[in-house]
């Protein structure tokens, strides 16, 4: 019974040190502070929270003097399927990038 108890204990400790970005937002990384919703957790909490939390990170950026160019390229997945998304309908169309000259597509 004690084995099972303390198998029980540490399953469930292990479990509560499984840390997250928003549990200090003066200590998390730059890649959070720029793109908040790739923490697990940020990403579950309902709105109220995320706003919460959200401030803080403004505070921290501003802080730091963090502009997050250096991830510019880091689209995100809904940038990008909507720039592919644009290209094939101005491939539908027709719809050529340089005017005066004939329509060309790689």
């Amino acid at each position: 019974m004690r084995v099972l108890k303390f198998i029980l204990f540490m399953i469930l400790s292990s479990c509560s040190l499984v840390q997250s970005n928003i549990s200090s937002v003066k200590k998390s990384n730059d890649f959070f502070l720029c793109f908040p919703d790739t923490d697990l957790v940020f990403s579950k909490l309902d709105l109220e929270q995320k706003l919460e939390i959200q401030s803080q990170i403004n505070i921290e950026k501003i802080a730091r003097n963090l502009t997050c160019e250096d991830y510019a390229n880091y689209a995100s997945g809904d940038e990008n399927l909507k720039r592919i998304n644009q290209e094939e309908l101005d491939k539908k169309i027709g719809k050529c990038r340089y005017r005066g000259e004939p329509c060309r597509y790689d």
